[in-house]
C-alpha cells in the first residue's frame, strides 16, 4: 500500500514541478498504482487513480481522455458510495 501512495503522490508533484514534460512519468507512476491495486486489492483508491490520471490528459490537451478518465472516476466513486466525491468529480464532467 505504501508503495500505491507514493506513485500517488509522485503523479501529483510531477504536474506541479515538470508540467507537460512530466505526462509519461505521471502516467507510469498512476499505472504502477493501478497494478499495486490489482494485487492487494485496494480497489479503493482506483477512483483516485483516475482522477489523477486525467490531469496529464489535461496538460496535454486531451480533453477526450480527460472525460473518460473523470467519467470512470465518478462510477468508482458513485459504486463505492462516496457520494461527496462524486459529486465533486460529477461537476467537471462536460454533458455532451
Amino acid at each position: 500500500m505504501a508503495e500505491c501512495v507514493g506513485n500517488l503522490v509522485l503523479a501529483r508533484v510531477l504536474p506541479a514541478t515538470e508540467g507537460v514534460q512530466a505526462a509519461l512519468a505521471i502516467e507510469d507512476a498512476l499505472a504502477r498504482a493501478l497494478a499495486l491495486i490489482e494485487v492487494t486489492g485496494a480497489i479503493s483508491e482506483a477512483p483516485f487513480i483516475r482522477v489523477d490520471w486525467a490531469e496529464p490528459a489535461r496538460l496535454s490537451g486531451d480533453e477526450s481522455t480527460r472525460q473518460r478518465e473523470l467519467r470512470e472516476a465518478h462510477r468508482l466513486f458513485t459504486a463505492m458510495g462516496a457520494t461527496g466525491h462524486a459529486e465533486r468529480i460529477g461537476s467537471l464532467i462536460h454533458s455532451d
